[in-house]
């Protein structure tokens, strides 16, 4: 049901004036308790509502607001009783600025006829629980003139949860679970940005499994693609957690080191090729895991792209895997 307030101007008396609201069309109701009708329209909404003045003062709520179950102390996410001014509360409770700023000065713009509405998406989690609110504020005219505006707060949880499902389907390779190829240059994007912001060092590191094209061609490719997740699950169990692993595609993988130099990934490696050789030592496999890596360093100014590091380290990589081969024809 939709209606529109028609308000006087008188600021003093704004609380009755909205409750003798009338809806816009015929209604045999109208005439016998225009109170009641509003207040039934208002009620007959799932979400929060309130109606405030041009002040800021609330001067009519919905069951809905008066009811709302996770009550806080104060602030944006309060649900504050009539007469309480909103504007006020929000400024005593949110001092520091950001989005509460920016949704007290909406409001103010809005109420004195600079916009009609807009809306802001406000978190509102408990503990573990993920929880969204989005509040849209409406202008409420009256007399040709603004004369406050409508509060509603709407439950977006079930949209946002859905969004992250499909924002981290999105970036997930779904064999190995680790970021796939998109996600992965995302990263390496942020690390250099971070790098050039706090002026230090980290390394790409390309890693490419060896003879898993035998692997394939003799156990088929489900026992190639279990080769793929178990050093997956080997390199996870050795990296920090501000490091980084994406499936590049197939059997290649890239290693994000946080704050690491060449040198300094030496020890990230020997720890990969010790998980590595505790497993083919412990494996009745009839075949081991070996990978060639290739290293490149980003350092602050080098201003060297996220696929210039990609490609560096590949041909590094290469090089390896060169020398190993000449070294075992050599034999």
């Amino acid at each position: 049901m939709i209606f529109i307030a028609e308000l006087q101007t008188q600021d003093s008396d704004i609380t009755s004036t909205f409750m003798a609201a009338k809806k816009t069309y015929a209604d045999p109701f109208a005439e016998d308790d225009h109170e009641g009708v509003a207040q039934a329209a208002l009620d007959s909404f799932e979400e929060q509502i309130a109606i405030i003045d041009k002040t800021g003062r609330i001067v009519a709520v919905n069951a809905s607001w008066e009811n709302f179950p996770d009550r806080q102390p104060a602030g944006v996410l309060d649900r504050p009783p009539i007469g309480t001014n909103y504007l006020a509360r929000l400024r005593r409770q949110n001092p520091s600025g950001g989005k509460i700023s920016t949704l007290i000065r909406n409001i103010k713009s809005l109420v004195r006829g600079h916009k009609g509405k807009f809306t802001i998406e406000l978190p509102s989690h408990t503990g573990s629980k993920k929880r969204w609110l989005q509040l849209s504020v409406t202008r409420l005219p009256g007399g040709g003139e603004p004369a406050g505006a409508v509060l509603t707060y709407s439950d977006i949880t079930a949209r946002k949860l859905a969004e992250l499902a499909a924002r981290k389907h999105s970036m997930t390779d779904q064999m190995t679970g680790i970021l796939n190829r998109r996600a992965g240059l995302e990263a390496l994007r942020k690390q250099i940005k971070l790098c050039e912001r706090h002026g230090r060092s980290f390394t790409a590191c390309y890693i490419d499994l060896d003879n898993l094209k035998l692997v394939n061609d003799s156990y088929g490719h489900k026992e190639g693609d279990r080769v793929i997740t178990t050093i997956v699950k080997l390199i996870s169990g050795v990296l920090r957690e501000s490091d980084v692993m994406c499936r590049l595609g197939g059997d290649e993988l890239l290693l994000i080191l946080h704050e690491t130099t060449l040198d300094g990934s030496g020890a990230v490696l020997k720890r990969i090729h010790s998980v590595v050789e505790a497993r083919n030592a412990r494996s009745k496999k009839p075949y081991g895991i070996e990978f060639s890596y290739g290293l490149a360093e980003y350092t602050p100014g080098c201003k060297r792209t996220a696929e210039d590091l990609v490609d560096m380290a590949d041909r590094d990589m290469y090089r390896m895997k060169l020398v190993r081969k000449t070294v075992a024809l050599s034999r």
